[in-house]
């Protein structure tokens, strides 16, 4: 048997234990890291490197600092920082004594930041100090579960703190180091954290991801991509993210290196990458997108990268950006926030993202869609028509064991209007994923397009619904507005676009509306696009309207209403002229 054979039954093992052994979880993955071999570097950051057995150490001292205060297995913490070690410290802290880290969005602001940390029930939040300002803006509309508590991260620098949050760093450096021992233990059904989502309309919603969620991805991705114990993962998607989440997991399985960074930068990718001589990296197509945009430079080929692990790369990038850069492997992955379903296009097929089966099993189907009335087909017996090879049709997942849905926090409605009952004979449940996919020969299959009521903009789903009500909030002359996305020529997912109707004898005062959007959202978020519409005619419903002003989109050419468009060098509206559509249109303004 080769090395490599070993270490993937060594995975499939992990994988049958998680059936019959309930005492796994992030935290017990650590602890046996730290004891197999505790001088091995966990974590690379800059100039520093966290062993095994440091981590272990900082896990605990943050597991015993909350065991301490009375936080108890289910309670909920969240979680507002950047990527850090004391990030995955806390991870796993809270994870070995059961409490649930609600993993927030850095970039959301305003009533959205408002909105998730409520929406979890917190009894305590920690926040790096990168992330004070945002979080004493909004202090006074957080609803939380005593005792309430703010703490900041400072890091040990010395940092001025409002009256009513307390520094977290010298209370955690003076807790124990000791492995904890909770009553009652932790166990793979337990909810490791919360995972936030776009969803498929309305406001963001929560995720709880199960421990045995965590750990089955971790093994499952091993086995595809042949990570070993020897291997650097370089990660500097944010990891608060489905994909960073799930690439802790893919490192931590495998007990290797995981080199980090804060955020991605484009100038500094390839430096990190060779720096660390990192083995693989994953990455969005943005990310991807961003990095072949640069000026060729000398050496760029000469980096260790075996695997790119990429997510939303478009196919007709794809070639290029793996002979540019000289990747042997570049390995396209799909997946959902709500955890169903696991693709890995291992055999690294152009333009797929993956396989409908993963090691003999089913994962879902591509059935058919009406566009027109917007509803899945049935046919005479009541059940989903599955689609043929070459056909496009919307992806389902069926919901088993380690496919489990456990749905969204307090928002059931939601979570019932995702589950398809008596989907292909009585009694299934699929998730309907609200994606249209291409069914391939072999049961390939390739995205396409996002349905419902949010797009995809730099590599992040956002909630349509949810930046209409941010501009329907601007007290400046709008009447309503409805939000949308639409595509641009070479770039991935769609931009939103934002239909604007003016109260009569009223302007919009453009200085004022983009402030308030600066202030209450990121900036993946804001409309790229606004059209002023005369009368928004809402008389047949919302989304007869939200099809026909897709349809119509934002070429001046045919819409005599004003149009505008977000230039990102002056961070203002501009008149979109015929001239200024064509240099969008062919990448001479960049969005």
């Amino acid at each position: 048997m080769s090395y490599a054979e070993e270490i993937s039954l060594e995975h499939r093992q992990a994988i049958e234990d998680l059936s019959s052994t309930t005492k796994l979880s992030m935290g017990h993955v650590i602890e046996k890291w730290a004891h197999v071999h505790g001088k091995k570097n966990a974590i690379l950051y800059g100039a520093e490197s966290i062993s095994y057995s440091e981590l272990n150490e900082k896990a605990n001292q943050y597991a015993n600092f909350f065991h301490q205060l009375g936080f108890e297995k289910g309670d909920v913490v969240a979680l507002l920082m950047n990527n850090h070690p004391e990030y995955i410290a806390i991870l796993i802290g809270l994870s070995k004594i059961g409490v649930i880290p609600a993993l927030i969005h850095t970039r959301i602001r305003g009533e959205v930041l408002v909105h998730d940390i409520n929406l979890c029930e917190a009894r305590a939040i920690i926040a790096g100090r990168e992330m004070l300002d945002a979080l004493a803006s909004i202090q006074s509309l957080l609803r939380m579960r005593m005792p309430a508590t703010l703490y900041i991260q400072t890091y040990g620098q010395n940092v001025a703190l409002p009256v009513n949050m307390v520094d977290l760093y010298p209370l955690i450096t003076r807790s124990s180091t000791e492995n904890p021992d909770p009553s009652p233990p932790v166990n793979n059904s337990d909810v490791l954290a919360y995972l936030f989502t776009a969803g498929h309309s309305g406001p963001r919603k929560a995720v709880p991801i199960q421990q045995k969620r965590w750990l089955y991805v971790g093994h499952r991705s091993c086995i595809d991509l042949n990570v070993k114990e020897n291997s650097i993962f370089y990660l500097s998607l944010p990891l608060y993210y489905n994909s960073g989440f799930n690439g802790i997991s893919t490192a931590f399985a495998a007990g290797a290196t995981m080199a980090l960074r804060s955020q991605f930068s484009v100038h500094e990718f390839w430096n990190d990458i060779r720096r660390y001589q990192a083995d693989y990296f994953m990455a969005v197509g943005e990310m991807c997108r961003y990095l072949l945009q640069q000026p060729e430079q000398a050496g760029e080929q000469d980096h260790s990268v075996q695997y790119a692990v990429t997510n939303g790369l478009r196919a007709d990038l794809a070639a290029s950006f793996r002979e540019r850069f000289a990747i042997p492997h570049l390995v396209e992955v799909y997946g959902i926030t709500e955890g169903i379903g696991l693709f890995i296009n291992k055999e690294e097929i152009p333009g797929m993202c993956g396989n409908l089966i993963l090691d003999g099993q089913r994962q879902g189907e591509v059935v058919r869609y009406d566009y027109e009335q917007e509803t899945m087909l049935r046919g005479e017996n009541g059940y989903l028509i599955p689609c043929t090879p070459g056909e496009i049709g919307l992806l389902v997942l069926k919901i088993t064991e380690f496919n489990e849905f456990h749905g969204y926090i307090n928002d059931p409605e939601a979570t019932e209007a995702s589950i398809i009952h008596n989907a292909f004979q009585e009694g299934d449940q699929y998730f309907n994923t609200l994606d249209l996919v291409q069914l391939h020969q072999g049961d390939y299959i390739s995205f396409v397009d996002q349905l419902g009521d949010t797009y995809r903009w730099k590599g992040i789903t956002v909630s349509a619904s949810q930046v209409a009500d941010v501009i329907n909030k601007f007290f400046g002359g709008i009447e309503d507005a409805v939000v949308y996305g639409v595509s641009v020529p070479g770039r991935e997912g769609r931009c939103g676009m934002a239909a604007i109707q003016l109260i009569p004898g009223e302007s919009l005062k453009w200085r004022a509306f983009i402030e308030h959007l600066n202030r209450r959202m990121p900036q993946h978020a804001r409309p790229v696009f606004i059209r002023l519409h005369p009368q928004l005619d809402f008389s047949q419903g919302l989304k007869p309207l939200l099809h026909q002003l897709k349809q119509e989109g934002y070429d001046p050419n045919k819409i005599e209403d004003p149009l505008y468009y977000l230039d990102p060098e002056e961070n203002r509206y501009l008149r979109l002229t015929p001239e200024r559509y064509q240099d969008i249109i062919e990448g001479r303004i960049t969005l």
